[in-house]
């Protein structure tokens, strides 16, 4: 690994990306940085643009699956880390941990985020995917998305109503060339004891999740009348392995990396549940996750 310098931007040359993901699967980048400002992330996509270099953008590597042929650009990992406080609204810069989040908001006592406990990733991901529980969700507690046009380099503010925002979906999901950089959220004073309540209400409905092994979170989204676990396990495939990954015993909508599962792996098993729940019950599996090819695209 070595490190490259143009116009005073560090790139590092082959940097393993199972090392930024959840999942603990991914093969090198071509190149990797990291930014902390909006300017730099400006900087670093021109300097890709005139190089002709595919970017993608980094967040926490939660519910991403990079294949184990790598990226063949710019991995940009955002890390805008600033977070404002004032009233009854929080903004935050899009690389900001979730989990740290949720918890200044409770040291706060503000209401609005324990949705958000045992969730991994970055306020910026949580936005794209509009992160929550079936009752409570974040575009509910949204007052503004910053964002900058990677291809256009173009900065422009969303609405609520703009970000298109439904169950684990949002506009920026069907854009992946806009790039969410800061979140302006709505929250609400309430007492200690009752977010303390919410927040563990919330997490004890998350310990039917296996967190033994790396993992992407939920690999489906749920249906509109059924649950993506239930129905891959009412097709024989909890417990599934392929190598070593494996569908979770404990819940079926997980894969699990066993230790040193690949990306070629995990897929086979997305798959064949894809497959068998068309094939049984002719509804047709929506990804949650993301998957990004060796070509650079996002499947």
């Amino acid at each position: 690994m070595f490190a490259l310098m143009f116009n005073k931007l560090k790139w590092k040359r082959g940097v393993l990306l199972k090392n930024f993901t959840s999942f603990h699967i991914g093969g090198k980048a071509k190149f990797f940085t990291q930014v902390f400002s909006e300017d730099d992330l400006k900087e670093n996509i021109l300097q890709a643009h005139r190089k002709h270099l595919p970017v993608f953008i980094l967040g926490g590597g939660t519910n991403l699956l990079v294949s184990d042929r790598g990226f063949p650009g710019l991995v940009i990992k955002i890390a805008f880390s600033d977070v404002l406080w004032s009233e009854n609204q929080v903004i935050a810069g899009s690389g900001v941990p979730l989990p740290f989040l949720v918890e200044e908001a409770r040291k706060r006592n503000f209401s609005g985020l324990e949705w958000g406990i045992g969730i991994p990733g970055t306020l910026g991901g949580a936005t794209r995917g509009n992160a929550g529980t079936k009752k409570e969700f974040l575009a509910q507690h949204l007052r503004e998305v910053k964002t900058l046009n990677k291809n256009q380099l173009v900065a422009k503010s969303y609405s609520p109503e703009e970000g298109k925002f439904g169950y684990r979906q949002s506009f920026f999901q069907e854009h992946p060339e806009i790039i969410i950089t800061k979140v302006a959220l709505k929250l609400k004073p309430a007492a200690p004891e009752q977010i303390s309540r919410e927040m563990k209400l919330n997490w004890q409905a998350r310990k039917s999740q296996p967190l033994d092994f790396p993992s992407a979170g939920s690999i489906f989204k749920n249906p509109p009348s059924a649950s993506a676990g239930q129905l891959i396990e009412a097709v024989g495939l909890k417990g599934e392995k392929f190598g070593k990954a494996q569908i979770s015993f404990r819940h079926a909508n997980f894969i699990i990396n066993l230790g040193g599962a690949k990306s070629s792996q995990v897929l086979t098993l997305i798959r064949e549940a894809e497959a068998r729940v068309k094939e049984q019950f002719n509804i047709q599996l929506e990804r949650e996750i993301v998957v990004l090819d060796e070509t650079g695209k996002e499947l």
